[in-house]
């Protein structure tokens, strides 16, 4: 599975990682990965920068079955 890209992890990797604004999915992904290896970014931090995506996702979901 794919970390998904939420407008949260997009903001943190544009203000803090030096991500451009208008970065693909994949150049975040690899940012976030390498800031995790790095020290710079915590599990913990990605799981609240991602975890509204999963809430969305789940509430149109139950929308769509």
């Amino acid at each position: 599975m794919s970390l998904i890209v939420t407008p949260e992890l997009k903001k943190h990797a544009t203000e803090k990682l030096g991500v451009a604004v208008d970065a693909t999915d994949e150049v975040i992904r690899k940012a976030v990965s390498e800031a995790i290896v790095d020290g710079k970014l915590s599990t913990v931090q990605l799981a609240e920068l991602t975890k509204s995506s999963t809430d969305a996702e789940a509430r149109v979901r139950g929308m769509v079955a």
